[in-house]
């Protein structure tokens, strides 16, 4: 809605681009339409700082934050738009769930192990996958012990979490193999209750 705003902000990024690797990634993609829209203002942006003689990166890397149920729906087809995904555990979950944290009432049903976030985040790395892009992810969920082992099994290609646990993360990342966590995963898919993953999760970590 504010195309003057977003022009600032892009011709500021393409600028940076010529002193060192930027990204761009936009966030609470619901749609393809967003997402063709976006790219062609990147390509006015790029147009106009080229005929202004600014020195750019004409490839810049171009992502998306998937955080809605609709862009998880529609990953196959925004994958072939965008060259990286980065999934926002924290928005997706709830969003999902339709529960806001903030509410103790109901803050409970907050559960990232919750089956349909499992498969969700199947989904959206599957699709990444068969177009040939990486899915990272970020939020709370990547500091839980029990997610570490499950995300890796999905194929997630990077982690983002607080400082204070990277090292738990580093730690259980050497401790495993990809093949064990891809089988974990494979056996958690039969389970229809958040319960039943994490004591089974939970099981191959103490082992």
């Amino acid at each position: 809605t504010r195309k003057d705003i977003f022009k600032t902000q892009l011709r500021a990024i393409y600028r940076a681009s010529a002193y060192g690797e930027v990204r761009l990634m936009f966030p609470l993609i619901v749609g393809i339409e967003e997402v063709i829209r976006a790219k062609e203002i990147c390509e006015e942006v790029k147009a106009d700082l080229t005929t202004s003689r600014y020195r750019i990166d004409p490839d810049v890397k171009i992502g998306i934050m998937i955080e809605t149920p609709s862009a998880v729906a529609m990953a196959g087809a925004l994958a072939k738009e965008v060259d990286f995904f980065s999934v926002g555990t924290n928005a997706l979950i709830q969003y999902t769930m339709a529960v806001d944290r903030g509410n103790t009432k109901i803050s409970h049903l907050y559960q990232h192990l919750h089956p349909s976030i499992i498969r969700f985040l199947k989904m959206t790395v599957d699709a990444a996958k068969n177009n040939g892009i990486p899915t990272a992810v970020c939020g709370e969920m990547c500091a839980d012990p029990l997610a570490t082992v499950i995300l890796l099994g999905l194929g997630v290609d990077e982690f983002s979490c607080s400082p204070n646990a990277m090292p738990e993360v580093k730690k259980i990342v050497r401790a495993v193999t990809y093949d064990e966590c891809k089988l974990l995963v494979k056996r958690i898919q039969k389970y229809t209750t958040t319960d039943k993953i994490e004591s089974h999760v939970r099981a191959f970590l103490m082992d």
